[in-house]
């Protein structure tokens, strides 16, 4: 939380809020509120009560003062037979820990402005962020000189406690190269860039969203499948096509809606059903395996540029206009003005019959001119406003990247959105760097290493947790237990171990450092192979233990064994009503370890619950899970579907079983 003379309000309201599951929070994600500069999202239960998106943020500073920051560079020497190489090879590895949140003094002027936009509105604190991805932009001078602006990292942002997301990736040689060339000014063109993921519920709307999910699959961008990653805007640019095709269909009742905003609920719901979120990992950010295809890196980085030079072009033709609706009223303002001096001078004392006619007709011919070029120009310029503001050039593209599931989705998609509707929302915002030059000296946060020097004898590896927030301790993982050996090539071995529990997890910022030496390694490039392995813990008392990995690069991404699945609820009113349905409830099963865990999430169909997601914990290369569905009727009778499997990521709940 940044803080100013006390911080003691946003720090309150912050923590107080940070204990509360996401979802209980009840946000109408189509209705925000702007106000002190803040965005507020009002609640489904309480329109009065609002909560606001900490959408600022800044490098966070630990008990000593220092940032919470770390650039290692790296370079291995290289030496191949018959070849000349000037360069070594090597990356870089970037950690920091972001603080998110508002000043105490920006809050009370956002609560006072609140009160002024919706009166009698209360704020209840900030949103809390299910989870995040961010990208790291920095410029990048071409060989012709021109600046261009590079996504030269990609990652995930784990949520820690206290309102602070973890970021940790690795840089290739280019990326390492472009920022440290940046830290060496006073205003490093370097930028963290996030996307952090907000839960809630849409408005009703009468609309109807539908797609053939088979021709969706069918579509040329989407043929690589599961062997690629795929950028937001790629994706939606896909859906766009398919939309003109008539593939996905937006049927609209009354013209009530606007179209554009409907559209990107069809795409978010979709690309959730279709997608998942990935982070590039190694040596995906160097190139994509599949195809030969670029690297995300790359395509994100040509994205934001051509974004950037649309934004370019545009506001060419709105400068080109501005002047051109400037100049056709100045030319009318001129014309006025001649026929109304015309119109004096005829009218002017002493002036005879023919004097006074002439001035007269000249008069009539310069108005009719006038006429003609107020029509042409338009109103006049006090009446017509501002002129057209230009667009600011874009900082990022869509920074989140996606793999496709595993599990096909198959038949048409079809959901009603005339009822409150479960989805997602992506809140995007940056933060500079700022000057760090007073700690370059400093090796703490600022190093250079040559893995071939042999007098470097000390390896230092740097592990995180890979799409793993600080509420996932909380509702199944208990701890992470990672061991590191190096068998080293005198026959010694160096063990090295560490525990990650939630405590460890915030504490640390998602950032593990595990170190072996030198003990008569001459080969310098076997020196670099150790092997590691973890053992996850759940609450359950069940553990998953990983085979031993071998590894030589000096960052270790834990993925989990289980992952966070979300399936959609969706029910029909009109169905359920006809079946004397008053709720419904439904369960998942899943193994993660020896014990089957049991999620369930019910819809109260008395109160318009119509839709909802369950989060259930599964095997991360699992596609198909267990289901039942159970309904409870009037007159307290009740049916159940039975255990069922699917490996669909949508549950429709209106079509009953038979009694």
């Amino acid at each position: 939380m940044v803080r100013s003379r006390g911080g003691s309000l946003a720090a309150g309201l912050l923590v107080a809020l940070l204990s509360l599951a996401a979802g209980a929070q009840e946000i109408v994600l189509d209705q925000p509120v702007r106000a002190g500069g803040l965005i507020f999202f009002p609640t489904v239960s309480d329109p009065n009560a609002y909560y606001y998106a900490p959408t600022k943020a800044r490098l966070a500073t630990g008990e000593t003062g220092k940032p919470q920051f770390s650039f290692l560079r790296y370079v291995e020497n290289v030496n191949e037979a018959g070849k000349e190489r000037t360069e070594g090879e090597g990356g870089g590895i970037v950690h920091a820990v972001v603080q998110l949140g508002v000043t105490d003094d920006e809050l009370r002027d956002a609560q006072s402005d609140l009160r002024r936009v919706a009166p009698g509105g209360v704020v209840k604190g900030p949103v809390v962020f299910r989870s995040g991805k961010f990208g790291l932009v920095s410029s990048f001078q071409e060989a012709n000189g021109d600046l261009v602006k590079r996504v030269v990292g990609l990652g995930t942002a784990p949520v820690l406690d206290g309102g602070k997301a973890a970021i940790s990736i690795q840089l290739t040689k280019e990326g390492s190269k472009i920022l440290w060339q940046s830290f060496q000014t006073a205003t490093p063109d370097v930028s963290f860039l996030f996307e952090m993921e907000m839960a809630g519920y849409r408005a009703p709307k009468r609309a109807v969203i539908e797609a053939d999910l088979d021709r969706v699959y069918d579509h040329s961008a989407f043929q690589l499948g599961v062997a690629t990653t795929y950028v937001q805007a790629e994706i939606n640019q896909a859906f766009d096509d398919l939309y003109q095709k008539g593939t996905i269909k937006l049927t609209q009742v009354g013209e009530d809606e606007k179209l554009e905003a409907l559209a990107q609920t069809a795409y978010s719901k979709l690309t959730e059903l279709i997608f998942q979120p990935m982070s590039p990992q190694g040596i995906e950010q160097v190139a994509n395996a599949a195809g030969g295809r670029k690297s995300a890196l790359d395509r994100a980085s040509e994205l934001l540029e051509k974004r950037r030079d649309e934004v370019r072009k545009e506001n060419a033709e709105i400068r080109k206009d501005n002047a051109a609706a400037r100049g056709r009223a100045s030319a009318a303002r001129a014309a006025a003005n001649r026929a109304e001096s015309a119109a004096r001078a005829g009218s002017a004392p002493g002036a005879d019959a023919e004097t006074a006619g002439l001035a007269n007709k000249r008069a009539t011919s310069m108005t009719a001119h006038a006429d003609r070029f107020e029509a042409e120009a338009g109103p006049a310029p006090e009446e017509a406003g501002p002129p057209r503001a230009e667009k600011e050039l874009p900082e990022f593209a869509a920074v989140v990247t996606y793999e496709m599931k595993r599990a096909r989705q198959r038949g048409t998609y079809r959901v009603d959105l005339n009822k409150w509707t479960t989805d997602k929302l992506s809140l995007r915002f940056d933060q500079n760097v700022g000057d760090l030059r007073r700690f370059l000296s400093d090796p703490a946060i600022f190093r250079s290493v040559n893995l071939d020097d042999p007098l470097y004898k000390q390896r230092e590896i740097t592990a995180s947790l890979v799409g793993v927030s600080a509420d996932d301790f909380g509702s199944g993982l208990s701890f992470v237990s990672l061991q590191l050996l190096k068998k080293h090539q005198s026959g010694e071995e160096t063990p090295q171990d560490v525990r990650i529990d939630r405590e460890k997890f915030n504490s640390s910022g998602n950032n593990y450092k595990l170190v072996y030496g030198w003990k008569g390694d001459e080969d310098r490039k076997k020196w670099l192979d150790y092997q590691y392995r973890a053992l996850w813990a759940f609450g359950t008392g069940d553990t998953v233990e990983e085979p031993w990995h071998e590894a030589e690069f000096n960052a270790i991404p834990l993925t989990p064994p289980f992952r966070k699945r979300s399936v959609q609820l969706e029910a029909d009113k009109d169905v359920l009503a006809k079946g004397d349905v008053r709720s419904a409830t439904v369960q998942v099963f899943s193994k993660v370890g020896s014990q089957e865990r049991v999620v369930q999430v019910t819809l109260d169909t008395g109160k318009g619950e119509l839709s909802k997601t369950l989060d259930f914990l599964t095997p991360s290369q699992a596609t198909e899970y267990e289901y039942e569905i159970k309904y409870r009727l009037k007159g307290n009778r009740t049916l159940t579907t039975g255990r069922k499997k699917t490996d669909q990521d949508i549950l429709y709940l209106d079509q009953l079983p038979e009694a």
